[in-house]
């Protein structure tokens, strides 16, 4: 091979190998879950409850002060055209029955005023009662024990994504809800795989949890699948 030529063959090799190199991309899989206050749910379903009871009972007051008021009406138009004939001995009863009727609105505003406001709060707690069910809740800090690896949240929100340890088949995690620290430990299969730009990742499937400190999960057999958040009750 004559030298000059060799410099050629170099870089038409390297060039080669460069096209054939992937890029090699490790990312730590997450699972979709979501945490549920369970005795939150059950105080805001009692407070719904009594205040649609309350509301009940309003509404019945509320029919039966309008059905009063318009009987009350139906008299006094009566008794005006009795006095426009000239029978002023209804007189006093019609000024009684006036003041009756101001009575009688005064505490059907008083009514509809109690009424709003129950229909208010029957609003705003089946809207919390909602966002609760969704699994929208503050969480402070979720830390993965076996990396060290730790997410801070300012904000609530309805999804969370626990960080799973990629190293490892099994994640021990600890979730900070308000002043309270809940344990977890987590099991599960991994596999590598490559995605579109020849990165390798890792997916997880057959979740299992194996301990934990909430009151509740929603995966009764302990086994979930990916697609589905988990729902922890606490």
């Amino acid at each position: 091979m004559k030298k000059h030529l060799f410099p050629f063959f170099l870089l038409t090799a390297i060039a080669f190998c460069c096209a054939e190199t992937q890029e090699v991309y490790f990312n730590d899989p997450t699972i979709r879950v979501q945490f549920i206050n369970a005795d939150t749910l059950v105080h805001l379903s009692d407070s719904l409850e009594t205040t649609n009871d309350s509301l009940v009972v309003v509404n019945d007051r509320i029919n039966f002060f309008t059905d009063s008021l318009s009987a009350l009406t139906d008299s006094l138009v009566i008794l005006a055209d009795s006095i426009d004939l000239g029978r002023d001995k209804y007189v006093e009863v019609r000024d009684e029955l006036i003041i009756m009727q101001i009575a009688i609105l005064n505490t059907l505003i008083l009514f509809d005023g109690n009424a709003q406001i129950l229909s208010d709060i029957k609003t705003q707690l089946s809207s919390t009662i909602s966002d609760v069910n969704k699994g929208k809740v503050f969480i402070r800090r979720i830390t993965n024990l076996e990396n060290g690896f730790i997410l801070n949240f300012t904000d609530s929100a309805a999804d969370y994504f626990l960080p799973i340890s990629m190293n490892s088949d099994i994640s021990r995690l600890a979730i900070e809800i308000g002043d309270t620290s809940y344990d977890l430990e987590l099991a599960y299969l991994r596999e590598d795989f490559l995605d579109e730009k020849k990165r390798i990742r890792v997916s997880v499937s057959n979740l299992e949890v194996v301990n934990h400190d909430f009151d509740s999960i929603s995966c009764q057999s302990l086994k979930c699948e990916n697609e589905t958040p988990v729902k922890f009750y606490f």
